[in-house]
């Protein structure tokens, strides 16, 4: 038995602007799901995280973290500013 893979689960409060702003980081949205939609399930990569939308967002210290990884940084960086993506620090 492998353990393959694990998916991050983010709660949004607003799920169209949150896979809009995925997108722009260069995310593709596999699937939407409900009726109204509250959950979306997004990849870049080896990376896929679900978007689940959540009245009231609940976190331990008020923030949610995602680790991704990459092997050059730099073009990363240059790749998220060029699709306009403001970053921080």
């Amino acid at each position: 038995m492998q353990t393959l893979r694990a998916m991050t689960v983010i709660q949004v409060s607003d799920l169209e602007r949150s896979v809009a702003f995925y997108t722009l980081l260069g995310f593709a949205t596999l699937g939407v799901w409900g009726d109204p939609p509250g959950v979306a399930n997004i990849q870049r990569g080896g990376v896929t995280l679900l978007l689940q939308l959540a009245d009231e967002v609940h976190t331990a210290d008020g923030r949610w973290s995602a680790y991704i990884y990459t092997d050059d940084v730099d073009a990363m960086y240059a790749n998220l500013t060029a699709a306009g993506v403001t970053l921080d620090g």
